[in-house]
């Protein structure tokens, strides 16, 4: 959610050029001038800084209000991250409308993130009736275009045998996309596919490795299994010093 003009200053900043974090402020003062001019870009780029933490303080209400003056002023990505803020409650009270209503735009533009939060408004009911079937095609559009989390839910939706014929094969393809990609909550999701056949062989080996995968990246199920296994020795040979560790990293993310 970055242009790439900002991009550009990002990366002198990163590469700790002499004076980078100067140049930086520099650019954020620049912003500022044309954002308050009016410059739709600008406004979309100090969002930015202040949603990222980019040169200031992380300020949600601040990104809120430039997002929603690029948001007006047509820029498309600044129209998915208002109707993000509007839908998280971020630095705006919740508004269902304004979510929807934002989202729905940058999504008919085509904006992957927007096709992706839009499926999640109509999966829940937020600011448009609850429509699964409508979630699911655009969770689809999503998929289809790389988006890991869209491929994850939607073979959710196969597996579960939501708004499709339950399918642990179609399933088990859309998890392994969104693995690939290194989500972690589809290496858990394959993991579990290879772990009691469903879709696919049982394969432990591939199961336990996928399970420490999506263990790795913070996702609580996945350590959960992991400790039941070592403890059991269910899939892997018996291991307290393993089980100990993973309820270790469980206890710091509860």
């Amino acid at each position: 959610m970055e242009s790439p003009q900002l991009q550009g200053w990002l990366a002198i900043a990163t590469k700790k050029v002499p004076g980078s974090i100067e140049i930086l402020k520099k650019a954020i003062e620049f912003y500022k001038v044309a954002a308050e001019a009016g410059d739709p870009a600008s406004q979309f780029n100090l969002g930015t800084c202040f949603y990222r933490g980019r040169g200031v303080d992380i300020d949600y209400s601040e990104a809120a209000k430039w997002y929603e003056k690029a948001a007006v002023n047509g820029i498309i990505l600044a129209q998915a991250a208002i109707g993000y803020f509007y839908f998280a409650g971020l630095g705006v009270e919740p508004d269902e409308q304004q979510a929807f209503q934002w989202t729905s735009l940058a999504a008919e533009q085509g904006d992957l993130e927007a096709i992706r939060n839009l499926a999640v408004l109509y999966e829940q009911g937020f600011g448009v009736d609850k429509n699964l079937p409508k979630a699911a095609e655009l969770y689809r559009d999503a998929a289809e275009m790389g988006d890991a989390a869209s491929q994850n839910n939607l073979g959710s939706y196969y597996f579960n045998g939501l708004v499709f014929e339950q399918d642990h094969e179609t399933a088990y393809e859309w998890y392994k996309k969104a693995a690939e990609q290194g989500l972690p909550i589809a290496q858990c999701n394959l993991a579990s596919s290879y772990f009691h056949g469903l879709g696919t062989e049982v394969d432990f080996p591939k199961a336990v490795d996928l399970y420490h995968r999506s263990a790795a990246g913070g996702y609580l199920p996945a350590i959960k299994t992991l400790i039941k296994m070592y403890e059991a020795g269910f899939g892997v040979e018996k291991d307290a010093e393993e089980a100990a560790y993973w309820k270790k990293r469980e206890q710091e993310l509860e």
